[in-house]
């Protein structure tokens, strides 16, 4: 049975699920208790789908409450669902039960490092290679966070290092591409992830890893991108700290532009430029997922959510120029502003609802306020009638939507 069991393993691994599925049934129905069976069984369930596996995770934990792999696999599948906090938990009591498995050490590692933890992410993964210096996961998590940490030399030559003992594995490749692109190597970057995707054409991380490549090729997104590097090295704390920052640098400058002509005059093109910084920061990313339909190979790897909300940014983004310059242009100056912002706020919104994998109340505030900056231009550009009364139902709207997006996008799960 040991053999069939290996071999059932690896079909797992190589995404084969239906296939591993039936070659396990009959091993299970003669020995429905059998460790390795019920493991392999929960295990398959996490890869297929983790969101419905969580009966079979408590099912296996039943059936075997001592075992530290039981504990590793309802880690696995909290990771799998963001839910980094019962992940975490689950994984340090496997550590506990079995302390020298650099498995265990690894797993905690890759948690951590989904919770921004990177000191504590570096020191997990240490601890993994001074059980196994060779262990794979643990080394690719070495150097994706030495990347962050902002040690990319040091995360080249661990890589470096992982790759030559294991040229074949795709997260290797995925991880070395992620530091390449953290270095502004866009191009070197896009060979790693082409080699990832090679191997494993499964490997969602190396999509993303390279649709933002793609996107890297515009010097605008570069930009971007090494900003939201930067961000990342952050903690939860100094984040909050930024935009707080940030925010105080903006009311100052504006009240400065305030107290006098001159002022007004040279500080005008700072405002502007602070918050074009922002507004960038809020629909660069969904704003290239719209320009990267138009790519032959980029509009591949988006998906499909990402796909129509970034249309809807490239869209509402057009219309606010548009209308901005188009009613300058017909002498309606001294309205114009009020249309463009409304297009603008709906392209945030936009720009934001393609991160939310599923519905929420934020998700529906976000829809709820597209459709109301919908109405309220179509009512003033089409039907001339006047829409003062209703935009500040609109403007509180978006800020509330901004401010919770804000701090779900920065807190800890």
């Amino acid at each position: 049975m040991g053999a069939a069991l290996d071999r059932i393993h690896l079909l797992i691994e190589q995404d084969r699920y239906d296939q591993a599925e039936k070659e396990l049934g009959p091993i299970l129905e003669q020995n429905p208790l059998d460790f390795h069976a019920t493991y392999l069984d929960t295990y398959l369930s996490i890869r297929k789908d983790p969101k419905t596996a969580r009966p079979k995770t408590d099912h296996f934990l039943s059936l075997f409450p001592n075992a530290d792999w039981a504990f590793y696999l309802r880690s696995y599948r909290a990771f799998q669902v963001n839910l980094n906090e019962d992940a975490l938990k689950d994984i340090e009591e496997a550590i506990r039960i079995e302390p020298n498995d650099p498995d265990h050490w690894a797993m905690k590692s890759l948690i951590l490092m989904n919770m921004l933890e990177n000191e504590q992410a570096l020191k997990a993964a240490e601890q993994a290679l001074s059980l196994d210096a060779e262990h794979t996961q643990a080394l690719n998590n070495r150097s994706i966070i030495l990347s962050r940490m902002g040690r990319t030399g040091e995360a080249l030559e661990n890589s470096s290092h992982t790759l030559h003992h294991n040229p074949q594995d795709s997260f290797s490749h995925y991880s070395t591409g992620l530091i390449h692109l953290q270095k502004g190597q866009h191009k070197k970057a896009m060979e790693h992830f082409q080699e990832a995707l090679r191997l494993n054409p499964n490997n969602e991380a190396a999509k993303d890893g390279m649709l933002s490549a793609i996107k890297a090729s515009n010097i605008f997104y570069r930009f971007y991108l090494q900003y939201e590097f930067w961000i990342m090295r952050l903690n939860q704390k100094n984040r909050y700290a930024f935009i707080l920052i940030y925010f105080i640098i903006f009311r100052l400058v504006r009240f400065m532009a305030g107290l006098s002509a001159d002022s007004k005059l040279w500080l005008t093109p700072v405002i502007a430029l602070l918050g074009l910084f922002a507004l960038s920061t809020w629909i660069l990313d969904s704003l290239s997922d719209g320009l990267m339909v138009f790519h032959r190979f980029g509009r591949h790897l988006i998906p499909q959510r990402q796909r129509v909300m970034g249309l809807l940014t490239l869209s509402f983004t057009f219309l606010a120029l548009i209308t901005f310059v188009g009613l300058n242009r017909a002498g309606y100056s001294e309205v114009n502003y009020l249309y463009s912002i409304v297009f603008v706020g709906m392209a945030i919104v936009s720009g934001s609802l393609h991160h939310m994998e599923k519905s929420n109340l934020l998700s529906y505030l976000g829809y709820s306020i597209i459709a109301l900056g919908a109405i309220l231009n179509i009512s003033g550009l089409v039907l001339n009638l006047a829409i003062d009364a209703f935009l500040p139902i609109f403007i509180i709207g978006l800020v509330v939507y901004q401010i919770s997006t804000i701090f779900r996008s920065n807190r800890i799960s």
